[in-house]
């Protein structure tokens, strides 16, 4: 039971390390779409299995001496590393692939998507989801997992010709395996924090009777905060990439009025500074600069 409940915290505290980012994005953005796009019932799902996993390892752990053994906690600090980023790029992909089979989306809406999918020479499954969502996400790192998610708002405010560039931008981010690389810098920097503080932390502040202020404090700090930075840094990347790959596609004119439309959709936000997506007028200027 006790581990079910810590457990439980630990999954509350991931998710809630999202809220806070969302929030932090709101501000930046002044707008509240980050928080009414943001899927909730992914969420829900991302808590269960966390709750699983961390249940699962804390019980464990209690019939292991982490700190006799140093292969022992090199493994579970590993372990440790890779749950969060592994929900987010391996387990989510197949709840919306089991959410899009028990939905009964628009054969009218399958079958424009089946269109303008054919026109590309990478064939990815393309998933309609919440009606609220007015954006599009790739998802996988796994080949058999990987699919793109297409908000069902995009499909009733984009003509045929934006929808088939925006789909094409998150191909880009399939084919040039942006979420594996991704995987890895979130993989690397957990790692390497949690490795941090088992090996110089907590021989030092173990005993203090500030040690769990000093643990929320530390990895609120340097997992959550320095997480964002450091993955941002290589999504804006990443973005300005997946740009290139669907302007190849679909033209420059076609790719920049998709740009102008989205941003309409998104009041007009797509210029302000975010930490981890270039601006509309960075994305424009890179469009335009390359040479087809």
């Amino acid at each position: 039971m006790e581990a079910i409940v810590n457990g439980s915290i630990l999954g509350i505290i991931c998710i809630g390390a999202k809220y806070i980012a969302l929030l932090v994005n709101c501000l930046l953005v002044k707008s509240f779409n980050p928080i009414r796009q943001n899927d909730f019932q992914a969420d829900l799902f991302t808590f269960g299995i966390l709750l699983i996993i961390f249940s699962t390892l804390l019980y464990i752990l209690r019939f292991l001496r982490t700190d006799s053994n140093t292969f022992t906690m090199l493994t579970v600090a590993l372990i440790i590393s890779a749950i969060v980023p592994t929900t987010n790029f391996v387990i989510l992909p197949f709840f919306y692939s089991i959410k899009s089979i028990l939905k009964d989306n628009s054969s009218n809406e399958n079958e424009l998507i089946s269109d303008i999918t054919q026109a590309f020479p990478d064939k990815y499954k393309v998933l309609i989801v919440d009606r609220r969502i007015t954006n599009a996400f790739a998802a996988g790192i796994l080949p058999f997992s990987k699919v793109i998610l297409l908000g069902r708002g995009l499909i009733k405010s984009l003509s045929t010709n934006e929808l088939k560039a925006i789909i094409g931008h998150e191909m880009g981010h399939l084919k040039l395996n942006h979420l594996r690389k991704l995987y890895m810098v979130n993989l690397v920097w957990t790692l390497t924090i949690v490795l941090v503080f088992q090996i110089l932390m907590v021989p030092l502040f173990a005993a203090s009777s500030y040690f769990v202020l000093l643990l929320g404090s530390y990895y609120g700090i340097f997992l959550g905060g320095g997480l964002l930075i450091v993955s941002g840094f290589f999504q804006k990347k990443y973005e300005m990439e997946a740009d290139i790959y669907a302007t190849a596609l679909v033209g420059k004119e076609g790719f920049i009025k998709m740009l102008k439309s989205l941003n309409e959709q998104h009041g007009e936000t797509m210029n302000n500074w975010s930490w981890n997506y270039p601006t509309l007028t960075e994305r424009i200027n890179n469009v335009e600069n390359f040479r087809l």
